[in-house]
């Protein structure tokens, strides 16, 4: 007979509110709203933390998911090994700056005469492998016999977006930005819309040239410093449109002048180029979750400095993650049809954009007893990913202080088996 040993099981809450006196009921698909969650013994009697859990050898996380209700495996409060809740925390993208560094305002990029700008651009993700090599990208430029920081800037940013086009997979976000604080637009211009991959951005309202916004200015779509920056190309006032020497990177966006805020410069100061990773296409049983790493290195560069401001982490209780890890699970139950095209469908109640707290259970399961060529008990985890609405806010399934599910499991685990701490503090 061939069996699994350690095994993972996911629950998914979608910040469910919890029926009214539902504690010491037999639990039922008519008592619970769809989604909702609690804590049962081995009669199907909702516990709460009035229960005399002390005297329950197992118990079982119950789900309501559309006319049935859905079982956890038994927990057995003596064979718990771990158990833990996390808070959810926001997954970043990783950004790192050459030159000029926004973020803390300091550096450049050092104008050498004559000389060859190399920068090699490691993607250090999986992903950006080709077979069993990791994909490795360039940019350079050329500078003439008398450089200068803007001349090099313009040259070797326009040369990483002609590379960083060519590309299938599109990875990174290159900006430009620049130390000065600019000038801002009058209102008098009224509304800008950048259109993402278009050199021309429109405009309503007056001139720009009466702003001094002339070919070879800067436009900052924005009025912080981080806020990247394109130059201007040419202004054509019979058609209201500005072209932008290279094409616009960030997304669509209408920008009103006294408002979101759209700045000029002329000869900024300091230089730098931003790259920030773009979040990864994501399909549970496709695409894998994860954050894009890369790696800059420079030649023949002086001076000029690398700095990784943001360092990519993939957070806790992220949707696509949760969405993951319940399709993972899903083998467990006996879903052997995993691969195919179009992928075959498995059940999803994950959210990809929502957010979730994490609770973990893992426990030994001896209920199958032990064969002779067997290494030892099987383990189990069950991981319950309970959806929040913002700011520790979680369903009161999970959260209510009589029958919720994690107090109710601080109950049982900690008051009354004597292991590891409450967790309810961590799921507020």
């Amino acid at each position: 007979m061939v069996t699994v040993k350690d095994s993972l099981h996911v629950m998914v809450e979608n910040t469910i509110a919890l029926t009214a006196s539902r504690d010491g009921k037999v639990v039922s698909p008519t008592l619970l709203a769809n989604g909702e969650m609690c804590v049962c013994d081995t009669s199907g009697i909702i516990l709460s933390v009035t229960s005399s859990t002390a005297a329950v050898e197992k118990v079982f996380v119950v789900q309501r998911q559309g006319t049935d209700l859905v079982w956890s495996p038994a927990i057995v409060g003596k064979n718990i090994v771990s158990y833990k809740a996390k808070d959810y925390s926001a997954p970043v993208e990783q950004v790192t700056y050459l030159g000029y560094n926004a973020s803390t305002t300091v550096g450049s990029i050092d104008p050498i005469s004559d000389n060859l700008y190399l920068v090699r651009l490691l993607m250090r993700d999986g992903l950006a492998q080709v077979g069993d090599k990791q994909y490795l990208r360039f940019g350079a430029y050329k500078s003439d016999l008398a450089a200068t920081q803007q001349e090099v800037a313009d040259g070797l940013y326009s040369n990483l977006l002609a590379g960083n086009k060519r590309q299938v997979d599109y990875k990174l976000l290159i900006e430009m930005v620049i130390s000065d604080a600019g000038a801002a637009l009058t209102a008098a211009t009224g509304n800008w819309t950048f259109t993402k991959g278009s050199e021309t951005v429109t405009y309503t309202g007056a001139d720009p040239g009466a702003n001094e916004v002339v070919a070879g200015n800067y436009l900052r779509v924005g009025t912080a410093v981080t806020s990247p920056v394109y130059k201007v190309s040419t202004i054509d006032t019979a058609t209201n449109t500005v072209t932008l020497v290279e094409k616009f990177q960030g997304d669509t966006v209408t920008v009103v002048n006294g408002t979101t805020g759209l700045e000029y410069d002329a000869v900024p100061v300091n230089y730098g180029i931003r790259f920030t990773a773009v979040a990864r296409k994501f399909q549970e049983g496709l695409f894998k979750y994860g954050k894009t790493r890369f790696s800059l290195t420079l030649q023949d560069f002086g001076t000029t400095q690398l700095a990784t401001t943001t360092n990519a982490n993939e957070g806790i209780g992220y949707g696509q993650w949760v969405a993951e890890q319940e399709w993972f699970a899903q083998g467990t139950e006996g879903k052997i049809e995993r691969l195919g095209v179009p992928p075959p469908a498995s059940r999803k109640l994950a959210v990809d954009a929502s957010t979730y707290g994490l609770i973990s259970i893992e426990w030994t399961d001896t209920s199958g007893g032990t064969a002779i060529s067997s290494p030892g008990p099987a383990r189990k985890r069950l991981l319950i990913a309970c959806g929040e609405t913002g700011g520790n806010t979680y369903g009161t399934d999970i959260t209510d202080n009589t029958s919720g599910v994690i107090d109710v499991l601080d109950d049982y685990i900690v008051t009354s088996h004597l292991f590891g701490t409450a967790q309810a503090g961590i799921l507020v």
